[in-house]
């Protein structure tokens, strides 16, 4: 008796396991047969345990040479007492006639205690005829074009579309007319161009480079280059001659000719152009405190140079003042002894 019930509860289990292992793969058309270029369906469905997990095979946008696949579904899942089905449709058709076997597809089905199994769907036959012809009908050509009347209300929209860019042409024409009248009437309004003095920019660019801390980063010769260019400009400016392509003797021998700037600026300003011209050609690494010492050079030429001049421009213009006063008083001398 104990032997019967320990024979019947293992038979209980093992049909449960084989049932809990149950797949199924499935490939159905719904239209075998169709002609040139219509549609079919194939669908491809999978029956699984729920906790089952199914690898669906890859296609590509053809299932063979002459089969070709128009669009495919997402794969739809439904589930119910513990068994979930799983399906795809794939709208096919065919340009050539003929018989074609539609392959089997192979999936892969991983079950919850660890094994696999492959199961794959059946082989299909897909048919493609050719448009029947009539071979015994007469031969009919084709008819010519028919004229078909037009009606007022096909007609409407683009006499619409046509009022519509007139109006917008036109309202075009009277704004571009209507600005040209204002420009010549009041002129055309132009903000004054600032300008900048050449010391305050020169002044401005040597703190924004100091700034930069070029040479505390290791751009000692960038560094050099940059101080020399603002000077360069800056004089040039200043002093009305190009001075930005002028070799350093030059530009110095120049300065002096015109009389507009001290000789310790200049002897100082030429050491510092030496420096930065041994700096770049010759790879001369100057110390440390030469770096600031350069800048502070710099900033010293601008200030010094600038007043200087602006002190000759001032006795200058008293000059030409005074000159000015003592010819008035000779001409009016003149009329009274007259």
């Amino acid at each position: 008796m104990i032997k019967r019930l320990f024979i019947s509860v293992a038979v209980i289990l093992l049909s449960f396991n084989l049932v809990s292992q149950v797949a199924d793969a499935k490939g159905e058309l719904d239209k075998p047969v169709i002609r040139i270029g219509e549609q079919s369906v194939f669908r491809m469905s999978v029956t699984a345990p729920e906790d089952a997990k199914v690898e669906w095979p890859l296609i590509g946008d053809t299932i063979v040479r002459e089969i070709e696949i128009l669009k495919k579904s997402p794969i739809d899942t439904t589930t119910s007492d513990g068994v979930s089905k799983y399906v795809e449709d794939i709208t096919i058709t065919s340009f050539d006639s003929g018989y074609y076997a539609i392959p089997p597809f192979e999936f892969k089905v991983k079950f919850s205690d660890g094994t696999e199994r492959i199961i794959e769907t059946e082989a299909l036959l897909y048919e493609v005829h050719t448009v029947d012809i009539d071979t015994t009908a007469d031969i009919k050509f084709i008819k010519p074009i028919a004229d078909v009347p037009v009606k007022f209300s096909e007609v409407i929209p683009y006499i619409e579309w046509t009022l519509i860019i007139a109006a917008v042409v036109a309202g075009i024409f009277f704004l571009v007319r209507y600005l040209k009248k204002r420009k010549k009437q009041y002129g055309s309004i132009t903000r004054p161009k600032v300008v900048i003095p050449p010391h305050r920019a020169a002044l401005d660019a040597l703190y924004a480079l100091e700034k930069e801390k070029l040479w505390q980063s290791g751009e000692v010769k960038e560094y050099y280059f940059r101080i020399t260019s603002i000077l360069r400009e800056y004089i040039s400016g200043q002093f009305g001659f190009e001075a930005v392509e002028m070799v350093t003797d030059d530009i110095f021998r120049e300065l002096h000719r015109t009389g507009k700037c001290k000789q310790e600026d200049i002897d100082s300003a030429k050491q510092l152009f030496e420096l930065s011209d041994l700096v770049k050609f010759a790879k001369h690494q100057p110390e440390a405190e030469e770096h600031g010492k350069t800048l502070e050079k710099a900033y010293d030429f601008v200030n010094s140079s600038y007043k200087y001049f602006m002190e000759l421009k001032k006795q200058e213009e008293m000059k030409t003042a005074e000159e000015q006063r003592k010819s008035t008083e000779t001409t009016e001398g003149g009329k009274n002894v007259q």
